[in-house]
Parts: C-alpha cells; sequence; structure tokens
C-alpha cells in the first residue's frame, strides 16, 4: 500500500568521499512544519514506486566545517512534506547516486525483554529486545527512556544489536521510569515500551568548594572568602540556601558565597554540605593553613623574617630591593623582596611585572622595548642667556615608545658641572614641559638635558642645551640719532634701533612708545607706538604749540615694571624738540 501525503524526516551520515553509510526515512503522523533546505551539492529526489515519475526534489548542504577543524562525516535531518504515492527516495550528489531507499511491503516488529516493570535499577543495566522484518530488511533500534511521562529522552540512537548498555548512574532517580525501542527498516518503523514502571535510585547532590583550595594560605588579620555551589542529578543546581558552611564543626554561614573572619593561626578546615530536594547531602572539604601577622602589613612574619623583613613594623609599601615593587607586592606575587631579580634571567622583578612577564620563571621573559627620540630634533629652550627676572622654563619635544601602554617620564638634568656630578632635577610639569625654582648665579652657564625613561626601567637622553642668566640690565640711557624732519606737512621721527643692553647682552624690542608734550618738561602724553625705528605725526601742523618735544620709549619682554601691557627697561629716554616750521 503506497502512503498518502504527510510529512517525513530523512535522516542520515554523509562523507566527503562521496558515501552515505546511514541514510532513512521515518514518516510522521500529523502535523509539522517542514524545514525543507533549496540549494546545495546533495540531491534528494521522491520517486513513485515505478521510478518514472519524480515527485520532488530537494538540495542541501551537509556542515563538514566544525570548530576544531574540517570533519570526515557529517549528519544531517530535514523535516519534509511527503509527496503522495512516493515510494523510494534516492539519495545523490549532483548526477550520481549514493544510496536509495525503497518502500517494502511490511513494517518491522519490536518486543521489549527488559525492563518491562517492577525492577529497580542501580549503576548500569542491559535493555534488551527481540525484532523481526518480514522483507528481511536491515534494521537499526533507537533507545529511549522517561521518568516522569514527559519528553523521552535518548539513550542510544542507530543501534544495530538487539541490547545496550545503559548506565543507570547518569539517569536522574525515579519511580515512574520506562525504557521504549524504535525499530526502522529505513522507511517504516513500530516501538514498543515498558508495560509497567521500574525505579532508579536517587542520586545524592554533589558539593564543590571553589574557593579557597587546598594548600592556600591567608593571613590571619584577614578575610577568607568561600565560594561553592551543589548540583544533583534531579534537581540540577542546588539553590543557594541549600549550601551549609562549617568550620570544623562550627556552623559559619549559608549561600554560594560569604566571607569568614577571626581565623585563628594553623591548619583550619572548612567544609561545605549541599542539601537537595529528596533530603541527600553531598560534601566537599578543604584546608587551609592561616599564617600569623602580627605587625599587620599584610605579610606573614615567618616570611618577612625569612628574607631579611622587620616582622614588628609595617614595611609593605617600602621597596626593600628597589626592584620597582614594594615589599607587599613582593609577597602576593611570592617574589624574593631582598633581591631585584627572583629568577635570575637578568630582567629585575618589577620589569618583568610590569611586561607582564613572570618574575618567577627564567623562561619568561619581557620583550624588547624601545625609546625613541621627538622626530625632527629636541627643540631645547631655553639655550642661552635668559634675562635677570626671567623665569627658569624649560621645554622640549615629546618623545615616543614602541609600546603604546608604556608612559613615558621626563626630568630636567641641570649642573654647573658640564660633567653632572651634581645635578638639580626637576620633574616634567606636563608631557613637554617642566619649571625650575633654583637660583642661579649671575653670569655662570648651566648645563642641562633631559632623561626620558619608562615604566620598564629604559631610558634616553637628550643633548646637552646651556643657559645664563644675565644681571639686571639697563637700557642705554639714550637712544641715538633722533631726528626730526618735515615730510609732505607732516613730522618723521627716525632714531638708531636698540639691540642690546649696557652690559652688552643682546635683547630684543617688542616696540618703541612715542610720547609729546608741549614742553621739555612735560607732561608727555603717549601717542603713537612702532615696531620700525620710524614714525609719521601727520597732526602735527593742526596744533596751535609752536614748538613740539617728542619722546621714545624702547621696551622689552625681559623686565618689569609693566607698561601699556608690555615691560619697559626702567630708563630716562632720550627727548628731542622740534619748532613748528610754520
Amino acid at each position: 500500500m503506497l502512503l498518502q501525503g504527510g510529512y517525513a524526516v530523512i535522516s542520515g551520515i554523509v562523507g566527503r568521499d562521496s558515501t552515505a553509510p546511514v541514510f532513512e526515512v521515518e514518516n510522521l503522523d500529523g502535523e509539522y512544519t517542514a524545514v525543507e533546505p533549496d540549494s546545495g551539492a546533495w540531491r534528494l529526489d521522491w520517486w513513485d514506486v515505478s521510478e518514472t515519475q519524480l515527485l520532488k526534489t530537494m538540495w542541501f548542504d551537509p556542515v563538514f566545517e566544525r570548530r576544531e577543524g574540517l570533519l570526515d562525516y557529517a549528519n544531517f535531518f530535514i523535516v519534509t512534506s511527503r509527496p503522495e504515492d512516493a515510494a523510494i527516495v534516492t539519495l545523490s550528489i549532483g548526477d550520481y547516486e549514493v544510496t536509495r531507499i525503497m518502500q517494502t511491503s511490511s513494517a518491522p516488529t519490536v518486543s521489549l525483554l527488559y525492563p518491562t516493570g517492577g525492577e529497580s535499577l542501580q549503576d548500569s543495566a542491559a535493555i534488551s529486545w527481540t525484532a523481526s522484518d518480514a522483507d528481511n530488511d536491515s534494521l537499526r533500534f533507537d533507545v529511549f527512556a522517561n521518568r516522569d511521562g514527559g519528553n523521552w529522552e535518548p539513550i542510544a540512537m542507530g543501534v544495530t544489536d538487539t541490547f545496550v548498555m545503559w548506565h543507570v548512574a547518569y539517569f536522574p532517580g525515579t519511580n515512574a521510569g520506562r525504557v521504549k525501542v524504535v525499530v526502522s527498516d529505513g522507511w517504516n518503523s513500530s516501538a514498543d515500551s515498558s508495560d509497567g514502571m521500574f525505579s532508579v535510585a536517587f542520586h545524592s547532590p554533589e558539593a564543590t568548594i571553589e574557593s579557597p583550595q587546598d594548600t592556600d594560605t591567608i593571613l590571619a588579620t584577614s578575610y577568607i572568602t568561600l565560594s561553592g555551589r551543589g548540583t544533583d542529578i534531579e534537581d540540577g543546581n542546588i539553590p543557594s540556601d541549600s549550601l551549609q558552611w562549617y568550620r570544623y564543626a562550627e556552623f559559619v554561614g549559608t549561600g554560594s558565597l560569604l566571607q569568614v573572619g577571626n581565623l585563628e593561626p594553623g591548619l583550619q578546615t572548612f567544609l561545605l554540605f549541599a542539601l537537595d530536594s529528596d533530603g541527600q547531602v553531598g560534601m566537599d572539604t578543604v584546608y587551609v593553613q592561616v599564617l600569623t601577622d602580627g605587625d599587620q602589613d599584610n605579610m606573614a612574619d615567618d616570611w618577612e623574617v625569612e628574607h631579611g623583613l622587620d616582622a614588628t613594623r609595617n614595611d609593605a609599601y617600602a621597596d626593600s630591593d628597589f626592584d620597582g615593587l614594594s615589599n607587599g607586592q613582593e609577597y602576593s606575587l611570592q617574589t624574593a623582596p631582598d633581591s631585584t631579580d627572583t629568577d635570575s634571567d637578568t630582567y629585575s622583578d618589577g620589569e618583568e611585572v610590569a611586561r607582564s612577564s613572570d618574575p618567577r620563571d627564567a623562561g619568561s621573559v619581557p620583550t624588547t622595548t624601545w625609546i625613541d627620540s621627538p622626530v625632527g630634533d629636541w627643540g631645547l629652550l631655553p639655550n642661552g642667556w635668559i634675562g635677570f627676572g626671567d623665569p627658569l622654563n624649560f621645554s622640549w619635544n615629546l618623545c615616543s615608545a614602541d609600546d603604546s601602554l608604556d608612559p613615558l617620564r621626563y626630568e630636567v638634568h641641570m649642573d654647573a658641572d658640564p660633567n653632572f656630578s651634581n645635578p638639580l632635577i626637576a620633574y616634567a610639569d606636563t608631557l613637554t614641559n617642566a619649571t625650575g625654582t633654583w637660583p642661579l648665579a649671575i653670569g655662570m652657564q648651566y648645563s642641562w638635558k633631559v632623561k626620558v625613561s619608562d615604566i620598564y626601567g629604559h631610558w634616553i637622553w637628550s643633548p646637552v642645551a646651556y643657559v645664563t642668566r644675565g644681571s639686571n640690565p639697563q637700557m642705554p640711557t639714550q637712544i641715538d640719532s633722533l631726528i626730526c624732519m618735515v615730510q609732505d606737512n607732516s613730522l618723521l621721527l627716525h632714531w638708531s634701533p636698540v639691540n642690546q643692553d649696557t652690559s652688552g647682552n643682546p635683547i630684543t624690542v617688542v616696540q618703541y612708545l612715542i610720547y609729546a608734550a608741549a614742553g621739555s618738561d612735560g607732561p608727555y602724553g603717549f601717542i603713537a607706538s612702532s615696531t620700525s625705528t620710524m614714525w609719521i605725526d601727520s597732526e602735527a601742523f593742526e596744533l596751535e604749540w609752536p614748538t613740539w618735544f617728542y619722546r621714545v620709549v624702547a621696551t622689552s619682554d625681559y623686565a618689569t615694571p609693566p607698561l601699556l601691557d608690555r615691560h619697559a627697561w626702567p630708563y630716562l629716554p632720550a627727548s628731542i624738540h622740534q619748532t613748528n616750521p610754520k
């Protein structure tokens, strides 16, 4: 009898070598949602019994790729609508037919022999059955178990023998267990299940202490963190309120995480009990060594004495071996606070920690690092003479490091001795500036340079620059050659430039300020400024005064007091007078 339309599951295993060791069709009763791929290298064809009419074609691609690499075989599982009058299904890759399944005239039968009901199963059990098929087809068996009348859980699939060993120890405990065996000839199938219910012993929960671990040590002045969990085959995860902690016979708390203090020096035992819903208990134990810390510096007294530290005072923040790690850090890392290089690999403990290598393992060393000079030049300033009242501000260009996470530190070294025998040191205010607050001797040349270092103990030096502080010089008492002439009904003032002070040191004039008065004794009023050495007074002949008196003041950035937002040298400026040519 040919099957009418409905649904079917087509499943199997195909190989990359174009083989198909497993291929079967399971016809389904009822309504299902079809999941039908529409492309791929492999093809499923549904035919009628005479194989003259192609009823349906499906294409799919099995997935051979997995995270662990390329597999030789891949499973496929397709839920599809079944054409009416379908009697043959062929599996092909391209135009090559790999295998086929044909409808047979009769379905196979199966009879479960054990367990059939009333048994009490423990550890493992041999599920057995008998089966027959009038068509003498090859048969395959799928075995399932059920503990509560709900879903059937697979025990074994694709079995070709008439028995399978079941590891009952991994099956949840029950008093209503049943087993089902499904037989298939590749097209037709049938099943048999236990007539009655059997029992499987309920399991004890498993308690697991995650923290601390055996051989862990902790200071008596600290709190110990207890962390654990419980699992049960029947209940799953044990609730937090069913986890109980004990220190010896002393109850200390409930939950998956808690802290315990008031620790006594010596070996202490902590226990975790997990209770499941059927009253069974699981237990785990851990042993912790509690160490004395009399000076409460978070370092064990015995360890301090072993490494030459003082166990009677808090010296955790000191760096006894100058390796860049405090004693407290060395205790946490279990490196030696009395040795800069615990593992003797030529790298200091501090550098190894900063470079993410293990300071206790000579085979673990930091990667190479370096610092690059600024692009172009260093741009060191000042490099020469500075005025008596000038602040000592140093500046330079940025360096770079090969490691983007490697912060650089800049410091200025300055000394009257060009060999830097006893340098003054200033640390950078920003990445490119530092301020020196030292009193410098007048007229003495000082050498200075920049040291650039990283957190790993590497450094480079800049070239040497020089700075000399001058005395408090005076402007020349006169501006030479201050002349006045008539030009196009205007008065033209012209004077010689000022380019050095009375000590012969070079100066830079910011601007010249021009003042005018009706009399030689003033008062003089500001009328203009000029950055050059000339100025034209186009309004001079419009005034009623017969005589004009002019005064020119040269101003510089290097002195006080301020004048018109500039700094003027304290001196008596030159003055002239000019009779009105009218």
